[in-house]
């Protein structure tokens, strides 16, 4: 029998928009704080791992992968059942003739809700909300089935989030971000939900392959422009690539270049330094910290907020996930991001009305 449902302690409404792992864990965070009114807002225009392989073999269908992640991370289902949700295939004994490897059976079953409701994606994904016993909702960022068009400064094109993740270069900054057909447009549903949030919150993730592509569809400016506050959850580490070097203050201004408008309101970020061995660990796979300089996040017009945001405890990662070594292993606790956003919301509630300026220029 599943558990029942987390209520809602607050009248609050709160949306976090980005990927998968990041955005799963705030979404854990603020769960039982938050219950029903807790939207996630989540990008299906992923092509790479077992999604882009659900996606090369069924035409139409949108990525699966990060949404599933956010449904597993706010379902009441026991914990049994989520073991099985978040199963993921090993190679069969025949060379991966059923080609399952790779796969998890969460995305299976989205995939499965998305056919047999004749590619409505919107109501595949109510559908498997009501079987995994969901707390709030979890909505794609679209409908439109795209992929990712990168162009870089240099006008260089980069086809897919896939290409990207494996491109190595240093730095995408000044990147364009579009998708391979246009028009791309804002699902009525994260619109909507967006503009009744009374806070919006930027996930931790890949900038410009988790984070931007929600950013960039039709109709997402004038949404957060629309919001009561947007608060970005700064990325602890910096990967070897795409954001190498990049501070707090990099971020929200590299993200508001791409949102098109000065939209965030509160950077949030981190002010515990990993331990030793994990740092020494990232390093060598060129991985280390965001610095972030609250003066200069002041002076750019931002209101920084640093809490103690990193988990003690190590990560649980399947030895059948392709893209394991991508991730870094110092990540978000949950709580302690739940914790600062809610202390965020408290502080906004005496400031009734909109935050941020209405300028269509960023800053």
């Amino acid at each position: 029998m599943s558990q029942r449902k987390t209520q809602n302690p607050v009248p609050l409404k709160i949306v976090v928009i980005g990927g998968g792992t990041g955005n799963s864990t705030v979404l854990s965070g603020l769960k039982p704080w938050v219950g029903d009114g807790l939207t996630a807002i989540v990008s299906a225009f992923d092509d790479g791992g077992g999604t882009g392989k659900l996606r090369d073999e069924y035409e139409g269908l949108l990525a699966v992968g990060d949404l599933n992640q956010c449904l597993v991370a706010l379902s009441n289902s026991p914990k049994e059942e989520l073991e099985l949700l978040r199963h993921r295939f090993h190679e069969g004994v025949k060379n991966g003739v059923l080609g399952l490897h790779g796969q998890t059976l969460g995305n299976l079953i989205l995939a499965a809700a998305s056919q047999n409701n004749g590619g409505n994606f919107g109501e595949a994904l109510r559908l498997v909300g009501r079987m995994f016993n969901i707390t709030g909702k979890v909505l794609a960022s679209s409908h439109d089935n795209r992929r990712l068009q990168i162009t870089l400064p240099d006008g260089r094109v980069i086809k897919g989030e896939h290409e990207a993740e494996i491109t190595e270069l240093p730095s995408f900054k000044g990147a364009h971000m579009g998708f391979n057909k246009e028009p791309t447009r804002i699902s009525e549903e994260a619109k909507q939900a967006i503009e009744e949030a009374d806070m919006v919150v930027l996930a931790p993730g890949d900038l410009y392959t988790s984070l931007a592509p929600n950013l960039v569809v039709q109709g997402m400016t004038e949404a957060l422009e629309s919001a009561n506050a947007v608060v970005l959850v700064c990325n602890l580490m910096n990967r070897s690539r795409h954001t190498v070097g990049f501070s707090a203050l990099d971020y929200a201004k590299e993200y508001e270049r791409i949102i098109g408008a000065p939209v965030i309101d509160r950077v949030l970020y981190n002010t515990q330094a990993p331990d030793a061995a994990s740092l020494k660990a990232q390093a060598k796979l060129g991985s280390h910290p965001v610095l972030a300089d609250a003066e200069a996040l002041q002076a750019a017009g931002y209101t920084p907020v640093g809490k103690d945001l990193m988990s003690r405890k190590a990560p649980i990662v399947s030895q059948d996930d392709a893209l394991a070594a991508t991730r870094s292993t110092i990540r978000h606790d949950p709580d302690q991001v739940a914790l600062a956003l809610m202390g965020i919301y408290i502080s906004t509630m005496a400031l009734p009305g909109k935050l941020h300026g209405s300028s269509s220029e960023y800053r």
